[in-house]
């Protein structure tokens, strides 16, 4: 009866979520590209990424498998991975995930599974910094809410202890508010601002100068926002940001002082 005809329906589903996930975890090894040995290894990895980017229809395809399973979070982080590393290897993949609503398939995929950091939440980030490469498409993302996600990306406890997402947050936002002051302005209403100085702080105390950095130019160009000037005096950062001009003067030094100078 009725019943029968659920149980054969959440089957199917079942099944075919399970084909979805095999296919994107198969692509996924497939296209990676980890630290090879030999030529002939780099060779047949790079030509699989090849391959896929320059089938018509993949990049629509992996996001249409996103829409609808944005509950799965294998499927997501299969998905998202190997997004990610197609928009960050070629133009044109970055294109048309903006054309067949990847935008909005990144954020609620990141909606969807808050803690899974490492994975959902770094590929989100990851991928927010990469299609945020023109206005138009900053707009877009600054309407998605990327920033406001991002910001939560890097204040989770599992975030917040991730330093490949430290850092890939800060680079989505410092791309995110490049001429758009809009967006700058989300940075420091959603709590990126003393985000960014934690990690900062984190970044100088484990010596990662990398970290420092991108977090300082994130700081130091949205400290342009004459909203967010406020908001950086009242988290008092004079002596960290000496304090780090001090010891990367070069990488640093404009960065940190910088910030200093426009509040």
């Amino acid at each position: 009866g009725a019943g029968g005809g659920r149980g054969e329906e959440e089957e199917e589903e079942t099944e075919e979520t399970a084909i979805i996930d095999a296919a994107l975890a198969a692509l996924n090894k497939l296209t990676a590209v980890a630290a090879p040995t030999t030529t002939t290894t780099t060779t047949t990895t790079t030509t699989n990424l090849d391959r896929l980017a320059q089938r018509h229809g993949s990049v629509a395809t992996i996001v249409t498998s996103l829409r609808g399973h944005e509950d799965d979070r294998r499927i997501q982080t299969h998905g998202l991975a190997l997004l990610r590393r197609l928009v960050e290897g070629y133009p044109a993949c970055a294109d048309g995930c903006a054309r067949c609503g990847g935008v909005a398939a990144v954020g609620r995929a990141m909606e969807s599974h808050p803690t899974a950091a490492g994975t959902v939440q770094t590929d989100g980030v990851g991928l927010f910094r990469r299609l945020a490469g023109t206005v138009p498409r900053r707009v877009e993302l600054g309407l998605a809410g990327a920033v406001e996600l991002t910001v939560r990306a890097m204040t989770t406890t599992c975030g917040a202890a991730d330093r490949d997402m430290q850092f890939e947050a800060a680079a989505a936002l410092h791309n995110l508010s490049i001429d758009s002051e809009r967006n700058g302005d989300r940075v420091g209403a959603a709590g990126g601002i003393a985000a960014l100085l934690k990690a900062v702080k984190r970044g100088f105390e484990d010596d990662d100068e990398r970290l420092v950095d991108v977090c300082c130019r994130t700081l130091h160009r949205v400290s342009y926002v004459g909203t967010n000037k406020a908001r950086i005096r009242r988290e008092d950062p004079t002596d960290l940001l000496y304090s780090v001009a001090k010891r990367y003067p070069k990488s640093c030094g404009r960065t940190a002082k910088g910030v200093l100078k426009n509040v």
